[in-house]
């Protein structure tokens, strides 16, 4: 099988980690070609030929399948989702809520000819999908209020335009394949695989990872880390609050953010730990290479990977805790409560500060209990997030999806048809039943 695969990248992207390792496994098994717009530093892809997606036309002619992989970065996936636009494939949904990246999307303008056409058409879906036009009128009126609009729990999902030219979906979360099937009922071929791990160590090799010391975290110090793209969802305020509120964990625990930060969470971080005295105990890593990142991750006495209103369909900093064998905390939402509950510990959302406490006192407390369950989290990770078989997995859906073209073609005339000269709802029920006779004479 010959496949196109979209995908941003670089080195601030999760999903560019994800595309590095996938692909990698992928190759052996198909011909793949990898189109990703330029960035100035991109990640290595080893025997895989790159092709710069720029704003011109896919030249998709010969594969015989389409993957966009979209994201909730604008900076990273706006390229990507203009070419699905143009170009019908399979999508691999990375975020549930898509929000943001839609927001950022009406606000560079690139709905219609100029910015207020722009909102208009992002108002024009919140209405049709959501029912909800209140947040692109005060985007409209003060576009610096899209950070503060993402961090409300309440906050709509808009990932439908991401499934309108969809010749089928892969998601990473039950729960993401339970609203697609919410939408699409069994007339887009959907899957859901668990998300692979994508430790991206070959550029540090053999180099040995960085020891506590080394990484200046003082002898007897309880190490607690978060890590990846740090953001007010991800509840680094509520740790520090966590920690200050006891005065056994203030004199013992040492925490660490490592990743890039939103720049207003930042300074409001840096304002809550001087207000709670915990300067000497707290580190904020900026920038770091994977080397320095995975010394972080795997020197962690526990890990703390929390997300309210969680957003991805899984979690790539999760999995980097869980391959190191560190126990993790999360929160009980989304695709992190699919998780087993002995392989993580799960802290409530509506008591949220309180239970991370005594999550951490209790994880203080058990040395031991702290290595067993780290050593459950990772052989579950081991055992359902192997790439290789992620591959496998993918590559069976791919031929499904070309094997059931003719049929959605059929549907897909069907329906148009339907659509001219009747209800839309009665098109929805005859494509339905177009597609369930179909499906009968697919192998």
């Amino acid at each position: 099988m010959r496949i196109a695969w979209l995908s941003p990248l670089s080195r601030r992207s999760g999903v560019s980690r994800y595309t590095v390792s996938v692909v990698d496994a992928l190759r052996r098994r198909a011909e793949v070609t990898v189109f990703a717009p330029p960035v100035a530093d991109p990640l290595v892809l080893d025997g895989v030929p790159v092709a710069a997606l720029t704003g011109g036309e896919l030249p998709v002619a010969g594969y015989d399948a389409i993957v966009y992989n979209l994201g909730n970065d604008v900076e990273f996936h706006a390229a990507i989702f203009a070419a699905y636009l143009r170009h019908p494939g399979v999508v691999v949904l990375h975020d549930a809520r898509m929000l943001g990246f839609f927001i950022g999307y009406a606000l560079d303008g690139r709905w219609g000819e100029n910015l207020g056409a722009s909102v208009d058409r992002f108002a024009a879906l919140l209405r049709h999908y959501a029912g909800n036009t209140r947040l692109a009128g005060l985007l409209a009126r003060d576009p610096g209020r899209a950070a503060e609009i993402l961090a409300d729990p309440a906050a709509p999902r808009l990932f439908e335009p991401c499934l309108w030219h969809a010749t089928g979906a892969l998601v990473h979360s039950r729960e993401m394949l339970g609203l697609v099937a919410e939408r699409h009922g069994d007339l887009l071929p959907a899957v859901c695989l668990e998300h692979p791990f994508y430790l991206y160590a070959h550029e540090y090799g053999s180099r040995p990872l960085l020891d506590r010391r080394a990484l200046g975290v003082a002898h007897g110090r309880l190490l607690v880390v978060s890590q990846g793209r740090i953001n007010a969802t991800k509840r680094i305020h509520v740790l520090l609050a966590a920690v200050a509120g006891d005065p056994q964990l203030r004199s013992s625990v040492h925490l660490a953010a490592v990743g890039a930060t939103d720049r207003a969470y930042r300074r409001a971080l840096r304002r809550q730990v001087a207000e709670l005295g915990l300067e000497a105990a707290v580190t904020f890593v900026e920038e770091a290479d994977d080397h320095l990142l995975h010394s972080w991750v795997a020197a962690a006495d526990i890990g703390v990977n929390l997300r309210f209103p969680a957003t991805e369909t899984a979690s790539g900093s999760l999995l980097e805790q869980l391959h190191f064998g560190r126990p993790v905390i999360v929160t009980r939402t989304s695709h992190y409560d699919e998780l087993p509950d002995d392989a993580v510990v799960k802290v409530d959302p509506a008591d949220e500060e309180r239970s991370l406490r005594r999550a951490l006192l209790d994880l203080a407390a058990d040395p031991a209990g702290r290595e067993r369950l780290g050593a459950r989290g990772a052989a579950w990770a081991r055992a359902h997030c192997d790439r290789e078989a992620y591959a496998e997995a993918l590559l069976r859906f791919l031929e499904r999806v070309v094997a059931g073209r003719p049929a959605a073609r059929v549907v897909d005339g069907v329906a148009t048809e339907l659509a001219r000269f009747a209800d839309p709802g009665i098109a929805d029920v005859v494509a339905r039943r177009a597609a369930a006779e179909l499906a009968r004479f697919l192998v």
